[in-house]
């Protein structure tokens, strides 16, 4: 993994700057050196959008004495970030913003050794949630029907949009094929904004996509979201949508999408407060929950053992999927 060159390094010089502004003789512990921020999903995508929208906010607060580095997931190893909470146990200069990667990865990768409770946890800000697209046209209401209306008309494959190498896109994906039995022909994009794009132009049948991603879109009745794959949803209160927690067919669970800070273990209870204290500061900001609001992610805020529980409750649910899809054992 590298450094961010572009995109976060406005905000880098921000937090610099900060320095001067951090509150002087400031009680308990807080950074002597940059703190490493890695981010668990590629540049451009909606984690690494997730992350830059967070730095904002933290540094709105002018409380930070050292600058914070975004550095993101190389694309395709989603084991980077784990790594190094693993491997720099006791660090207090090192935290990881989490994706669904955070909780598939080590039940994917054992011979990896990494034990997501050994992690301190520090702030569960919000979660995101996933849903499959089409056409609002489209006069099929449910998965169910689509399926039905493929295997009766031995239709051609749908053209569905998801992000290449994207953990979150793919699950949902192998959910459509084994759990519901929908024939899917994939469409790659390196951005997770151009499906939705290109679904609304008419050029896809469907795609993988989250409310900030595709939402605008609905708005103006050119998509509209079919299925929901996360167990919670911004859509139940909106127009009076209620959208059934459609997995497949085969599993009950479901795709959590946890945004998350986390440390690596070991680092001091001094650490591990004035990052909590940080975090929820900017969780409370104006501008935060403004970014909330417009994205469509679902707020919530936990910390501790609250948000370890969480995680693990979470990871549990991946697994259950994983073993119905064939994934793992």
């Amino acid at each position: 993994m590298t450094p961010r060159k572009t995109g976060f390094s406005r905000f880098a010089i921000a937090f610099y700057l900060l320095v001067l502004a951090a509150p002087a003789g400031a009680d308990g512990w807080q950074p002597t050196k940059p703190v490493e921020w890695y981010v668990m999903g590629p540049e451009g995508g909606r984690v690494d959008r997730f992350a830059q929208a967070l730095a904002r906010a933290v540094s709105d607060l002018g409380q930070t004495p050292q600058p914070m580095t975004i550095t993101n997931q190389r694309k395709g190893f989603p084991a980077d970030p784990l790594l190094q909470l693993k491997n720099r146990e006791g660090d207090p200069h090192v935290i990881v913003l989490t994706s669904a990667a955070y909780l598939t990865t080590p039940l994917r990768n054992p011979g990896l050794g990494i034990n997501i409770q050994s992690f301190t946890p520090i702030a569960g800000l919000a979660e995101d949630s996933l849903q499959f697209w089409v056409r609002h046209e489209r006069p099929e209401a449910s998965l169910g029907q689509l399926a039905a209306v493929q295997f009766d008309t031995s239709a051609d494959p749908l053209k569905v949009g998801v992000r290449n190498n994207d953990d979150e896109d793919w699950l949902a994906v192998a959910a459509l094929k084994k759990g519901i039995g929908l024939n899917v022909s994939l469409v790659r994009y390196r951005s997770s904004r151009d499906a939705p794009k290109d679904l609304a132009r008419g050029f896809l049948d469907g795609a993988i996509a989250t409310p900030s991603e595709s939402g605008g879109f609905w708005e103006m009745e050119r998509a509209r979201p079919m299925a929901n794959f996360s167990p919670l949803s911004p859509f139940d209160a909106a127009k009076g949508v209620t959208l059934p927690f459609t997995i497949g067919e085969t599993s009950a669970a479901a795709l959590t999408l946890p945004r998350a800070i986390v440390a690596p273990g070991r680092i001091t209870v001094e650490a591990q407060s004035y990052y909590e204290k940080l975090f929820e500061a900017a969780s409370v900001s104006e501008p935060w929950r403004q970014y909330l609001a417009e994205n469509r992610l679902v707020p919530g805020w936990s910390a501790g053992l609250d948000l370890t529980k969480k995680l693990v409750a979470a990871r549990e649910g991946y697994r259950k999927l994983l073993k119905d899809l064939g994934e793992i054992e």
